[in-house]
């Protein structure tokens, strides 16, 4: 079974994304978008606003529409979401670029002009992505022989950052501490926030943080491999398990951004990034792919694992 991945996607500065194609090219059995998927609030000065929030909801709705447009019509990405969709095969969550805007927490978007922005990007949201309609919330989980795949959603549930504060609500909890509780091999799990890279992660939730580790050591403890998916920092990064966090962590974020927005001079920071699981029998094989490099790595039923050659 193949699981491609891949997150930080701006149309803006790369019209052109054959990285789509190179990804229908492995013939993954499902794709898993980990969140930025158009940026309503990213470039440089002069060619669209940074982080400024919108004061008009016809304005807003009008922007994130022409924005998915745009996404949903690139050629490479329009073929592959196609051929995936057909097989149910795709499964997405945001963040705060494709939420509302840079930083963005949902919890604490409570005026009537606030709650508006949020109904709007979640029907927007499950639109685009053909969900049925009436959708409430975007974490799920899909079933196959050799693993469960879990996506979450760190946005529309979360405060500000702070060591008590909330980051997946508990109802979503309750649902992941559910959905953990399998006989798979594998279980997969797709968060657009990292565990502890990036101004933005798991690690500014602690009590989260804490009560994710213990479900994480569970489900281990019951015999299924966790694999953490993340996005979000615009690069590529491998993490073996550690002590204070006992699973591998495997993020791909980038596939189509610049760092800088640097308008008509895009490709000095481009990234091009995405990644692939493939599991078998025997482990995952992991395929991280990037502009200057790409990195291989096997993990073992036992948890072993090796780096593999580098091309």
């Amino acid at each position: 079974m193949k699981v491609a991945f891949a997150s930080c996607c701006r149309y803006e500065a790369f019209d052109d994304q054959p990285e789509w194609a190179a990804i229908q090219a492995q013939d993954p059995d499902y794709l898993m978008l980990l969140g930025d998927q158009i940026y309503m609030d990213y470039g440089y000065v002069g060619e669209e606003p940074i982080w400024r929030k919108p004061h008009d909801v016809g304005q807003f709705k009008a922007r994130m529409e022409a924005k998915y447009q745009q996404q949903f019509r690139e050629k490479h990405f329009a073929a592959l979401f196609a051929q995936m969709h057909a097989k149910n095969a795709v499964l997405a969550t945001w963040d705060d670029h494709d939420f509302a805007w840079n930083g963005a927490c949902g919890a604490e978007m409570t005026s009537p002009f606030e709650l508006q922005i949020k109904r709007i990007a979640l029907e927007q949201f499950c639109q685009n992505y053909r969900f049925p309609e009436g959708r409430e919330h975007l974490y799920e989980y899909r079933d196959t022989e050799q693993a469960r795949l879990v996506v979450l959603d760190c946005r529309s549930y979360a405060q500000r950052p702070g060591n008590d504060r909330d980051l997946l609500g508990e109802a979503q909890f309750v649902f992941l501490k559910q959905v953990l509780q399998h006989d798979r091999p594998f279980t997969i799990i797709g968060s657009s926030l990292t565990i502890a890279d990036g101004g933005e992660n798991w690690v500014k939730y602690k009590r989260d943080l804490a009560r994710l580790i213990e479900l994480l050591r569970q489900c281990e403890a019951g015999g299924s491999r966790v694999l953490w998916l993340s996005g979000d920092i615009h690069r590529n990064s491998f993490r073996a398990p550690a002590r204070h966090f006992p699973f591998f962590e495997i993020t791909s974020s980038g596939l189509a951004v610049n760092y800088l927005g640097l308008g008509g001079w895009p490709h000095l920071d481009d990234c091009h990034n995405w990644g692939l699981l493939e599991i078998d029998k025997d482990g995952v094989f992991v395929m991280l792919v990037g502009r200057r490099r790409t990195c291989r790595y096997r993990i073992g039923l036992d948890g072993h694992w090796s780096k593999l050659d580098r091309h």
